[in-house]
């Protein structure tokens, strides 16, 4: 009669208990990975909503994995320069503009890695991040913009902070994040999220003003 080894009876076999503790550890591993990839998430979220948030912002946030292409939204709030809320459907949509990075303007980790590669100040960083929310605002808080991903099949999808990536266009057809790039109050951001303008982004920084 056939008899299965035991829990038991694979401890007491060398090779059995190796193989029974390493998945165990990588059973381990996922779940702290898991854990940490949530926790992460909640505290961005918590951070970027720490100004508080506007009437608009009380609306549950999208659990949409993909926002139709081309949609029109309202901007509610300006959150910094690449970052704001719309409403959409009684939900609240964070979008992160795609392919532009501007200047921080809290401090942290990040404005210092900018000003180092910059070499500048972090005091000239947080103000020209003050300066692109600045604008930022100007252009968009309450306008109705229109937001794509670049590409035919598919529309702007989410990224691991729970942001849609997406090309923001204004009212008068411009597009918003090469704008800024003009200006010199942005810089493309192409390594990190790949998108199909990246070379005119890179072409208009090369030809920016370059930040006092």
């Amino acid at each position: 009669m056939l008899r299965f080894p035991s829990l038991i009876d694979m401890l007491h076999s060398p090779v059995l208990a190796k193989y029974l503790v390493a998945l165990l550890l990588l059973g381990g591993l996922s779940l702290v990975g898991l854990v940490l990839r949530w926790g992460m998430r909640r505290a961005w979220q918590r951070w970027y909503d720490r100004d508080g948030a506007s009437a608009e912002g009380a609306l549950p946030p999208s659990t949409r994995a993909e926002l139709p292409e081309g949609l029109s939204v309202t901007i509610t709030r300006v959150i910094d320069g690449d970052t704001f809320d719309a409403a959409y459907k009684r939900e609240r949509v964070r979008v992160r503009v795609l392919g532009l990075d501007t200047p921080e303007k809290r401090r942290g980790k990040k404005v210092q890695q900018d000003a180092e590669r910059a070499r500048t100040s972090v005091t000239q960083q947080l103000k020209l991040g003050e300066l692109a929310t600045e604008r930022a605002e100007a252009l968009l808080l309450g306008e109705k913009v229109r937001l794509t991903s670049g590409r035919e099949d598919r529309g702007p999808r989410k990224d691991i902070y729970g942001r849609y990536l997406a090309y923001v266009e204004l009212s008068g057809g411009k597009d918003y994040g090469l704008v800024m790039i003009q200006k010199g109050l942005g810089e493309c951001f192409g390594w990190k999220y790949p998108h199909p303008r990246r070379a005119s982004y890179e072409a208009a920084q090369r030809k920016a003003p370059k930040p006092s």
